[in-house]
């Protein structure tokens, strides 16, 4: 049996549903699933699947659990899953990504503060792709130090700099898990432009950030 959740699903005519999964045996896959049942996103399901021509036939899906989300906590759970599909590789497992996402899911149905899980996701994803930088190193390899100023350099680190808009207490306080109302937005101004450079064409999910809440 396997492990997934479906990150986004398409009705394919009569004949069922395309569905945009990540397993934990397996990583980012494409499913047939049966016309008959549609699985549901934000829940964790055990099941198997059989080769096909085109993409492998879900056999069987049974849920495991669900993550009911609402209001902005489901646009978090759809950003979660838009960064997920653009991102990660097929066929190539990342459990600790799958393991993570999941616990993401869990706070954010529980109402949890969703900005530090939204960043310490998008950091670690990054990693697990390789597209690493430390909050506690510039570039050259030396410390980052809490009195001096630090730029981002996109797609590669901070390096130190009198201007810089980066103080390094900040840095190694997010670097810590530590968020608070200071380190909060330099984490997602720097992880903005971190996943920039993997997606030129922007993502469609924080749009529903900005719907006017009624």
């Amino acid at each position: 049996m396997q492990s997934f959740v479906v990150l986004h699903r398409w009705p394919v005519a009569e004949t069922g549903w395309l569905l945009n999964v990540f397993t934990r045996q397996h990583g980012h896959l494409m499913l047939r699933g049966p016309h008959s049942r549609t699985l549901q996103l934000h829940t964790h399901y055990q099941g198997d699947w059989c080769a096909e021509q085109d993409w492998p036939r879900l056999k069987l899906a049974e849920p495991l659990q669900s993550f009911p989300l609402q209001a902005e906590y489901l646009y978090c759970g759809s950003y979660l899953n838009e960064l997920l599909v653009r991102l990660l590789p097929q066929g190539e497992a990342v459990e600790a990504i799958y393991d993570l996402y999941l616990q993401a899911l869990a706070a954010l149905s529980q109402q949890q503060l969703a900005e530090p899980w939204l960043r310490v996701f998008e950091y670690r994803l990054l990693s697990s792709l390789g597209y690493h930088f430390d909050w506690h190193r510039q570039l050259d390899g030396s410390p980052v130090r809490e009195q001096q100023h630090y730029q981002f350099v996109q797609q590669e680190g901070f390096v130190e700099r009198a201007d810089g808009p980066y103080r390094g207490e900040w840095l190694l306080q997010i670097g810590r898990g530590h968020f608070n109302l200071q380190t909060l937005p330099v984490a997602k101004h720097v992880l903005r432009q971190a996943l920039a450079a993997r997606l030129p064409a922007g993502l469609v999910s924080r749009e529903l950030f900005n719907q006017p809440r009624g």
